[in-house]
């Protein structure tokens, strides 16, 4: 493991590459910090030389060659099965993330990896591992999936929390585009198994086209995915396969309002959702919504789209509207521009927070409050990302 571990780092540098002191410096603590980690963790490694998986939950080993470590482990197997390494709670840090990322695009037979509860990784080592599970979609039905999550071929399900970190989010959502996912059986369908937790299924490569992770999102009514995906640019107006006789051609918006879903029926329509938008069988939000008897989401489509009839929403947002209403069901959705104006001013009754409970009788204390935290949480991720 030693040796592989050296062959994968030290050893592929050319010599000239040690005479700066700085990059010789490096590669000696690198070397000193794996050779004492080996030594701690010899026994746990060499027990799962042999196995599919190795369980570092909650790892205590520190400094900068852990990783290094793990890919001699790696490329010391005999084993040409597919690996997977649970890492979840393990403080890992950028550089960790960045070298995982890179480790998994060396290394095929490291298919899926755990990394969730590591915040530590922060914006930099969440970018690496996003930007290799962006290489890494399923496009056809012999595609290998791959996994920052810890889906497995034999532990298919992904269970998705409403309350997400950040960094977790962001390699959640890099996982619902990589792959393909259906809603478990065991969840009734977008029901949650758990309370504030929601089950899906991975699928193979061949049911890519049915799946639709903003049309998902929406209809468990996961905010902060939702927001993240329409931020990653998810067409907020894509509706389900008009050809498929076991959906209606929703859109993310018809689900949300079926459901009863205001707070995502809001967020929707203040990204370009058309209100008018119909199904196969010429539903619009709004019907649903009124069958229903969601008196929140009808009195919500109604305010945007007076808003929109008196100039309250770009000009753009209704031509687009009007477009989407006359075109045949089926057809392809106009391009939609955020509108300018937000519903919270209005007082319409709203859902709080991600879990999904009702918050009713918003005052302007309310309003000005969360107005004042999102003003502050689109700061702090400003800053971050100048940092960056």
């Amino acid at each position: 493991m030693l040796r592989k571990a050296l062959e994968y780092g030290a050893y592929t540098y050319p010599p000239e590459w040690f005479n700066n002191d700085d990059n010789f410096a490096k590669v000696m603590q690198e070397t000193l910090y794996l050779q004492r980690t080996l030594i701690n963790e010899v026994n746990g490694l060499k027990a799962a030389i042999d196995k599919p998986e190795l369980h570092l939950r909650g790892w205590k080993a520190r400094g900068p060659a852990r990783i290094m470590l793990l890919t001699g482990w790696m490329y010391a197997r005999s084993s040409v099965e597919h690996v997977f390494i649970d890492l979840r709670n393990a403080e890992l840090t950028p550089d960790d993330g960045e070298q995982l990322a890179l480790l998994m695009t060396r290394c095929n037979k490291l298919t899926s990896i755990d990394v969730r509860g590591n915040d530590s990784m922060g914006e930099r080592g969440a970018n690496a591992l996003v930007a290799f599970m962006d290489g890494a979609k399923v496009r056809t039905a012999n595609s290998v999936p791959r996994s920052v999550n810890g889906v497995t071929h034999s532990r298919s399900q992904l269970q998705i929390p409403k309350n997400l970190s950040m960094v977790e989010c962001r390699l959640l959502c890099a996982e619902l585009e990589a792959n393909v996912f259906a809603e478990g059986v065991s969840a009734g369908m977008g029901k949650s198994t758990t309370k504030g937790t929601a089950t899906l299924n991975r699928r193979g490569g061949s049911a890519s086209d049915a799946w639709m992770p903003l049309l998902w999102a929406a209809k468990d009514n996961n905010l902060i995915v939702a927001r993240m995906l329409i931020d990653k640019g998810h067409d907020v107006n894509r509706q389900e396969p008009m050809q498929d006789k076991g959906n209606s051609g929703y859109a993310p918006i018809h689900w949300a309002s079926h459901k009863g879903h205001a707070a995502m029926v809001e967020l929707l329509l203040t990204n370009g959702a058309i209100p008018t938008i119909l199904d196969k069988h010429s539903n619009s939000p709004k019907m649903l919504a009124e069958k229903k008897g969601e008196k929140d989401v009808v009195a919500l489509i109604e305010m945007f789209t007076a808003k929109m009839a008196k100039g309250g929403v770009r000009k753009q947002q209704s031509q687009t509207s009007a477009a989407a209403a006359t075109a045949p069901a089926g057809a392809a959705a106009p391009v939609a521009v955020k509108p300018e104006v937000s519903l919270f001013a209005s007082g319409v009754t709203k859902q709080g927070g991600n879990d999904g409970r009702q918050a009713r009788s918003f005052g302007t204390s309310d309003i000005s409050r969360l107005a004042a935290k999102a003003k502050a949480e689109q700061a702090l991720q400003l800053q971050s990302e100048l940092e960056s």
